[in-house]
């Protein structure tokens, strides 16, 4: 079967430069890839799309494409085909549409792939210095409009809370929190999900953010939570640290690529070892990584609830934790499914059922983030550090889950 290549364009900007490409889709990707080529004075050799309505049409100056002229120009050119698609099932529709027409060898990426190639690589000579500038200029924007929504976020989560007596899901990212919410809003159970609501001050500057990121908010939360409301129900989540790193890393990346490539003078660019500083990066927040110092400077800092001086029950792989107006109910990921019935008594509803939703899956990261699950090799260094002494990381997982993550991430 045809595969998507994305992991070897991301290392190798000449794939962008060098190879004659042709688009497939003509929808928003198709039109934003168009647009990004543009700008850096790459021609597109064609833009091709399975709506058979759309062929010999045009998408700012570029002829439609059907297969047959597709395949037509693959025989003579021998082109990079780039699949401007969101959906990864639409793109593995495209593949088997390719390969029904005989293009066995032709070498495909993504929209993902593109977009961050470029961004990877921003300081290349190669990229024109009006797209660099125009790039810079569009992530300070971000960032303004990042702020912003933060601290209006945090409003809203106690505000809503206050007003709809609604369960709030707060927890790192990245640990099936967004499944879990579906599944609660299904059953007509207001939920408010977050992340952070505390001051960023204690782990922006490992994360290469703005100064401007780091603010005071938490306290004027604190009050709002613990003095205004009767009752607070907040659902929080555990998860292997590892495999919610490299998760992370890719929601960054879906994110506009928050703080990755724009930062290097070489141009040179390796997502295995991008990722593997990503991951050490975590383990030097505080003493036990990021994920478990989160609930100090969260959960602790807003609730004054300490998690750690409570026995969690690694066991059974939840523990709900009742303090003043609050009630907090801890779940481990990997025991999310064996605990539905827990879940469905702490919010007051019967038979309540997970639905089963796999977000990573529908992200056009898919792909590279397949690849890099299958590939990788972590460091030593930093499965000792989560798996091995690590006191935090004890509190709430069994040897045996240990080993097991040790003998996932070690299998190379």
């Amino acid at each position: 079967m045809i595969k998507i290549r994305d992991l070897e364009m991301l290392e190798d900007l000449s794939l962008v430069f060098d190879n004659k490409i042709v688009l497939y889709g003509a929808g928003d990707y198709g039109r934003r890839a168009l647009m990004m080529l543009s700008q850096l004075e790459i021609p597109v050799y064609g833009v091709c799309d399975s709506d058979e309505t759309m062929w010999g049409g045009a998408i700012k100056g570029h002829k439609i494409l059907s297969f047959q002229e597709l395949k037509e120009i693959y025989q003579k050119e021998h082109v990079s085909i780039i699949v401007t698609m969101g959906d990864p099932d639409d793109i593995e529709q495209v593949l088997r549409g390719l390969e029904g027409y005989g293009m066995l060898e032709v070498k495909c990426y993504t929209y993902f792939a593109l977009k961050f190639t470029i961004e990877f690589h921003i300081n290349d000579p190669r990229i024109n210095d009006s797209y660099r500038k125009n790039f810079f200029n569009a992530r300070t924007a971000f960032w303004d409009y990042s702020w912003n929504s933060r601290v209006n976020r945090a409003r809203q989560v106690v505000y809503s809370s206050m007003l709809y007596d609604a369960v709030l899901i707060w927890q790192v990212g990245k640990v099936g929190s967004l499944s879990l919410e579906k599944s609660l809003r299904k059953r007509n159970i207001r939920c408010i999900h977050t992340h952070r609501l505390s001051s960023d001050g204690w782990m922006g500057p490992r994360r290469n953010m703005p100064s401007k990121i780091q603010s005071d908010v938490g306290d004027h939360i604190k009050l709002d939570l613990l003095n205004n409301l009767k009752q607070v129900k907040i659902i929080s989540m555990i998860r292997d640290p590892i495999g919610r790193s490299i998760s992370n890393y890719f929601e960054f990346c879906n994110m506009d690529g928050y703080f990755f490539g724009a930062n290097k003078d070489d141009g040179d660019f390796d997502i295995y070892k991008e990722i593997n500083g990503f991951l050490r990066t975590e383990t030097q927040i505080d003493e036990y990584g990021y994920m478990f110092e989160w609930f100090d400077h969260e959960i602790k800092e807003i609730c004054d609830i300490d998690v750690y001086e409570y026995d969690f029950d690694r066991e059974r792989g939840y523990q709900i934790i009742y303090k003043d107006n609050i009630e907090l109910l801890l779940i481990k990921t990997e025991k999310l499914n064996d605990c539905q019935d827990i879940i469905g008594q702490f919010v007051g509803v019967e038979d309540f059922k997970l639905v089963k939703d796999n977000v990573g899956n529908k992200k056009i990261s898919k792909f590279a983030y397949d690849e890099v699950l299958r590939t990788i090799e972590i460091p030593e260094d930093v499965i000792d550090f989560y798996y091995k002494g690590n006191k935090a990381m004890d509190h709430f997982y069994t040897e045996s889950e240990k080993e097991k993550f040790m003998m996932k991430w070690s299998k190379r």
